[in-house]
């Protein structure tokens, strides 16, 4: 939650977007002072912010600070997919207020209620899009709706920031509308670029805050996960050292110490669901694989007792390839032989049950 935090303080605060914002600005302002030619520029420069619109979408669910448009960024016909999907929902709503005007009266709260809906849903469409660069899973009604039950509340939480974000910036326009000219122009034009960059960014926002349940690709990788890893390769370099220890006295033919060197090393950690799979997996690879088949034996005992027989069962067909006989703690083997008849494999039944007494 504080790394989203501080994710989302550090979006509004960019100073990166807001530069990019006032270029903008004053390239919709030349626009609009341009006559003929502006028709034709605002219609590049509107392309080119609703492309860059969907690369913050994209650099903020990434959890990554926003970089300033390159000349692929502001290409306006470049990805032609999210140029489509950007203008299908403003045609939307162009489609239903024509039909208010065709229709009359009897149309103007079912078209509203059309509008309203499709602005609750964009969010979730351009998430789809930002992440995927897919148009057709961004207008798939089923994986719409699951992303908005993927975020649960946050999406809740994120159309309150938007409409939070849209009416702040309407009043700082009608509060500082005064005769500043041009300056006033631009500033307006700066505001509402900033605010369509900020809409985007909310969304990237509520997406990495639910990254455990998307599939983003390029996902920056956060404070707490990073110090994670760092613990656990420090950890796996202690385990490396040891295990080089050991695998020197088995060379070396001193197999009791190996054997008390490896218990050492098992018994300094309190949970063996972690250690014993790392340690078998390397052991297996010695030429000599009797040290990782009794590794094998605690392995097996320990996935029986977490309720993982078929991670057992593989564990053991493993080890099959190496020794015609695993010797498992008693009652395993029997264990591991009933779940074989339950899955039909009645030949290797009969051989588990035979080591039972091994």
């Amino acid at each position: 939650m504080a790394e989203d935090l501080k994710t989302l303080a550090g979006l509004l605060t960019d100073t990166t977007l807001a530069v990019v914002a006032i270029a903008y600005g004053m390239l919709f302002t030349l626009a609009a002072a341009a006559g003929l030619f502006g028709w034709w520029l605002n219609i590049l420069v509107s392309l080119s912010l609703g492309r860059f619109g969907y690369a913050v979408l994209r650099v903020a669910a990434q959890g990554r600070d926003p970089k300033p448009p390159d000349i692929e960024t502001m290409n306006p016909v470049s990805e032609l997919p999210l140029i489509a999907h950007l203008l299908v929902f403003p045609g939307l709503i162009a489609w239903y207020l024509i039909a208010v005007t065709l229709a009359g009266d009897s149309a103007t709260a079912p078209a509203y209620f059309l509008i309203g809906l499709s602005l609750a849903i964009f969010p979730a469409s351009a998430a789809l899009i930002g992440i995927t660069r897919n148009l057709l899973y961004s207008l798939n009604p089923i994986r719409i709706v699951g992303v908005i039950k993927a975020l649960g509340r946050r999406y809740l939480i994120l159309l309150l920031a938007c409409l939070g974000v849209f009416l702040a910036s309407q009043l700082v326009l009608s509060l500082l509308a005064s005769h500043w000219g041009i300056v006033y122009q631009i500033f307006s034009m700066s505001v509402g670029v900033w605010t369509h960059l900020m809409l985007f960014g909310l969304i990237g926002v509520t997406v990495h805050s639910a990254r455990e349940v998307f599939d983003i690709p390029g996902l920056a990788e956060v404070a707490d996960d990073r110090r994670s890893r760092w613990g656990q390769e420090d950890k796996h370099a202690e385990w490396r050292r040891a295990l080089d220890i050991i695998y020197g006295n088995w060379r070396s033919e001193q197999h009791a110490k190996a054997y008390g060197e490896l218990r050492k090393l098992i018994d300094g950690e309190p949970d063996g669901r972690e250690i014993l799979p790392w340690l078998f997996e390397n052991t297996l690879e010695w030429g000599d694989k009797r040290c990782a088949l009794s590794i094998a034996r605690l392995l097996v005992r320990q996935l029986i007792a977490d309720d993982r027989t078929d991670q057992a069962m593989t564990v053991v067909l493993r080890c099959r390839r190496y020794a015609n006989v695993l010797l498992l703690a008693p009652g395993d083997a029997a264990l591991l032989a009933s779940h074989a008849r339950d899955i039909g494999q009645l030949g290797l039944a009969g051989e588990l049950a035979s080591w039972e007494n091994q």
